[in-house]
């Protein structure tokens, strides 16, 4: 199941060596000029290193871009030394990491692409240079998939001869750096629906998104360590917590038990907060992070599969028992009538004259690029017909966009308002750009959106 994790920090030379850092995340061999001193992590795993850089990166950068490409090693080195030299203080912070976990369910290189999307919109766009070190990493004892990536941006804007004499303080605001947490979880989404997954991941906590339970306390490599030689200590494995970190984990982990036991079917709104239907080892992937013990764990197990909440949709060959839950298909229900409604409707209907002239305007627009394609105009006709819903289908780059800026002019002309909804920030700013073939639309995304209106408050005025 698709997870969300999203964290930022700087990595300060007050707390640590930031080349033995750099060197960790980049599985390579690195030389710290300032302290002569040598880190060596070519033993770790990294499956893939890559810098991404700003559309107008100077050339230096650039051709660090390329060398990290041929010899991973002697780029990353030329990186490190580049972003170093221009810190002199002995507790500068040196790099901003943003670290984000990628999606079993995607391959390697469909993580990759979104990692890289996400970051060249979001990170680049601003100015820094950003050093992408992905862990395609697999539990020993388990087999368990924990693919993530680790960004090392720089604080410092390129410029032509190395990088700025001061910090962009921008970069450190808070709404910007939430804003980022919200746009992992649009590309993710987006790029799990555009592959076939039907799962979505949410940044907002548990409160905000109507669970019960409480977010438990990440629990370490170190910490599970240190509990570990602890337990030894006092004679076995089956004492209590010691650390203060895992008693806050115990805590918070037999408060939530407490809570499922009472009310086991908060598992199953957990399950469909993700994705609508379901396998039953989803459900029992959930019910273990809770429960521990076997025999609460398989009596809690058959509660759920009587739940009253609990619908079987179909045994498929390949994937299994598929269910949902009535919940669920009440809404997917409620949503069908509700646009089964709005196509009965027909309103928002336009002038042909006003059609003809859009038609006619953008294909002398776009008479160097062969004008207007005959679905394009298919789709034209079909989204400024009467009706309050449309729906057009396409692939990247069949002018779908191109289509919508043409219908914003002949629903302006009719005297209609028009407002893009997106499912990412890209999205919208593609909707926003204002080119021959893109729409200008005013646009903002449907989280954003949401948000306000739950709050009271409107976007557009």
């Amino acid at each position: 199941m698709a997870l969300y994790h999203f964290s930022v920090k700087v990595l300060s030379r007050s707390s640590r060596n930031t080349v033995r850092s750099l060197a960790y995340r980049a599985g390579c061999k690195l030389y710290d000029e300032r302290t002569g001193e040598s880190f060596n992590y070519q033993n770790k795993p990294v499956q893939h290193v890559e810098l991404v850089l700003p559309h107008d990166a100077p050339e230096w950068a650039v051709k660090i871009q390329e060398l990290m490409k041929v010899d991973c090693q002697k780029g990353v080195q030329a990186f490190s030394d580049m972003v170093e030299r221009a810190e002199k203080r002995i507790d500068a912070q040196v790099y901003r990491e943003f670290e984000f976990a990628l999606h079993r369910e995607l391959t390697e290189e469909k993580n990759m692409a979104l990692a890289r999307e996400f970051v060249e919109d979001q990170i680049c766009s601003h100015g820094m240079a950003a050093q992408l070190n992905f862990h395609f990493d697999v539990d020993p004892k388990t087999g368990e998939e924990k693919p993530h990536c680790h960004v090392t941006a720089t604080l410092r804007y390129l410029e032509e001869n190395g990088l700025s004499s001061k910090k962009e303080r921008a970069w450190n605001s808070k709404e910007y750096l939430c804003g980022l947490r919200v746009k992992w979880e649009e590309y993710s989404n987006f790029h799990l629906k555009l592959h076939g997954y039907d799962v979505q991941i949410d940044h907002r906590c548990h409160k905000e998104r109507g669970i019960e339970l409480e977010p438990q306390p990440k629990l370490g490599r170190g910490v599970r360590e240190q509990e570990k030689r602890l337990q030894q200590r006092e004679g076995g494995e089956r004492h209590s917590p010691i650390t203060d970190r895992a008693q806050l984990f115990h805590e918070c982990q037999l408060r939530n038990l407490y809570r499922i036991m009472r009310n086991p079917d908060v598992v199953l709104d957990i399950v469909t907060k993700h994705h609508a239907t379901f396998m039953w080892a989803d459900v029992q992937k959930v019910l273990h992070r809770y429960v521990d013990e076997l025999p609460l764990f398989q009596r809690l197990e058959s509660k759920l599969k009587n739940s009253n909440e609990l619908l079987f949709l179909k045994s498929d060959v390949k994937s299994g028992e598929i269910y949902t839950t009535h919940t669920m298909l009440k809404a997917e229900k409620s949503l069908i009538e509700i646009a089964e409604k709005l196509d009965q409707s027909k309103t928002h209907s336009v002038n042909g004259e006003h059609i003809e002239y859009a038609l006619t305007k953008a294909k002398q627009a776009l008479e160097d690029k062969g004008g207007l394609s005959e679905d394009q105009v298919k789709a034209i006709n079909h989204l400024v017909d009467a009706g309050q819903i449309k729906c057009v289908v396409g692939i990247a780059g069949a002018g779908k966009t191109t289509a919508l800026g043409v219908c914003q002019d002949i629903w302006k002309a009719e005297g209609y308002a028009v407002y893009g909804l997106a499912p990412t920030g890209k999205a919208a700013q593609n909707l926003e750009s204002k080119t021959l073939e893109q729409s200008g639309i005013q646009s903002i995304t449907v989280h954003k959106f949401l948000k306000s209106f739950d709050e009271g408050r409107c976007h557009y005025k």
